[in-house]
């Protein structure tokens, strides 16, 4: 059957994976608070179409050829079976931060926060913004310097554009903040907007919040769905727990804000027989926060760091984006922790053979071909708006380097080049004992 699309759906983070009820063994919402996500489409990929039932052989006597029809997998609660299904929901929407914060406090309850935490992890800054005297290109003097960690990404403002860059060094002594790639210029005195920074983890997606040196740090970063198919009398809600994104693509095109789209895969959902309710969008009758504007996106590279240092100034010079870009992500859910005890089958999972490709079409430079030549790494970055409290986004590739590179085609009486580049790992950040220091990714949401 085809997968049938969702009128609403509801978001809820886990305290604990599955939200399961130690007695029976199966998810229990009662304590789960439930968000509207914000959405453009969106499907059950599954329960009437794509979500996989898993199915066990019918055993009974038989005297006629044939097998008998496979049965949906059940497990008994209070002298009732429960169904177990399994699979995933496509999502897709527009980047949406927390604005002034008057809505969502901070990520920690935004519903995309909750999609990119479940998938790669993340680490919240302790404050949403910083006033900063720029001391060069590449170094700036902080307000509190213990907001800062290595490897999270910082938005500046200058000639009217917002520039990304990567913290590389935190000196909580001088105080001093060096960062990479070097912002086109001094940033003079201004306020600096923190970005709650996620990135691939080795084990576990981590949530981390808190100061510099007394982080706090939880593994619980699955959340649950619930979706309504239709409205009236014949709508349905589906409920699923032990939800993880295991694809994420974010892009930037011609409609002129950054979009995402996303594959969210649960060990267990269920039909619960209630009748839907439309769910509110979480804004309310409030105004939602500006969406991540690409008409004022930055794109750059910098000079190469294959030789291992990005002493001195790292400079950057930017890629001119042809029809937009995608930034595409994607891995397998896999079991962690067996557990027959549940009906989840699991007391974990985990997302495991993580790729990561960025893909554009750019006005050619010497720049592309040279990478390709002597298979240069260069940090690879994007920014975008608006300069407003809470809103924007902020994607790095620290060091990405050229795996595809296609001749000139035109577009619009131009000719641009078709590149895709892989994300390598980045090891040039000066903490070794942080959270998201030296990883192949950082994607930032501004506080």
């Amino acid at each position: 059957m085809a997968a049938v699309d969702l009128s609403s759906i509801g978001i809820a983070p886990e305290s604990s994976y599955g939200s399961v009820d130690s007695t029976t063994g199966i998810p229990d919402n009662s304590g789960l608070s439930f968000s509207a996500l914000d959405f453009d489409r969106a499907n059950a990929a599954g329960l009437y179409g794509n979500l996989d039932e898993p199915a066990a052989p019918a055993i009974e006597a038989r005297t006629a050829f044939g097998e008998a029809v496979s049965e949906p997998v059940t497990m008994w609660q209070s002298g009732a079976p429960v169904q177990r299904l399994s699979g995933t929901f496509e999502v897709s929407g527009h980047i949406i931060g927390v604005g002034d914060g008057s809505v969502v406090a901070d990520h920690g309850d935004l519903p995309l926060a909750m999609i990119l935490r479940s998938m790669l992890g993340g680490q919240m800054p302790n404050a949403a913004s910083d006033a900063i005297t720029g001391v060069s290109s590449s170094t700036f003097t902080p307000t509190a310097a213990t907001n800062y960690f290595e490897g999270m990404l910082v938005a500046v403002s200058i000639n009217g554009r917002r520039e990304i860059a990567r913290v590389t060094e935190v000196d909580t002594g001088t105080p001093l903040i060096t960062v990479a790639p070097a912002f086109s210029a001094d940033p003079g005195s201004q306020t600096a907007r923190l970005m709650t920074t996620f990135f691939p983890d080795e084990e576990l997606p981590r949530w981390i919040t808190g100061a510099r040196g007394s982080e706090s740090t939880s593994t619980a970063t699955s959340f649950a769905l619930r979706g309504d198919i239709g409205l009236g009398s014949d709508a349905r809600r589906v409920e699923a727990f032990g939800c993880r994104a295991e694809r994420l693509r974010i892009f930037g095109d011609e409609s002129r804000v950054i979009g995402y789209e996303s594959t969210i895969r649960t060990p267990y959902a269920t039909d619960d027989g209630l009748t839907a309710s439309l769910q509110q969008p979480i804004w309310g009758a409030n105004a939602r926060p500006n969406k991540a504007v690409y008409l004022g996106a930055l794109a750059t590279l910098s000079d190469d760091i294959s030789g291992g240092s990005v002493g001195g100034t790292l400079a950057r010079s930017t890629i001119n984006l042809r029809n937009g870009w995608e930034l595409v992500i994607e891995g397998t859910q896999s079991a962690r922790d067996v557990n027959g005890e549940t009906i989840l089958g699991q007391s974990e999972s985990e997302i495991v053979g993580v790729s990561i490709r960025f893909n554009c079409q750019a006005d050619s430079t010497a720049t592309f071909e040279q990478m390709r030549r002597l298979i240069e790494r260069r940090m690879l970055t994007i920014g975008s708006g608006p300069d407003l409290a809470g809103c924007g986004i902020g994607i790095q590739l620290p060091a990405a380097h050229l795996i595809e590179y296609a001749q000139p085609t035109e577009v619009d009486s131009r000719f641009a080049l078709s590149l895709s580049f892989a994300a390598d790992q980045f090891g040039l950040d000066n903490r070794t004992t942080g959270y998201a220091d030296n990883r192949v990714l950082a994607i930032g949401l501004a506080r």
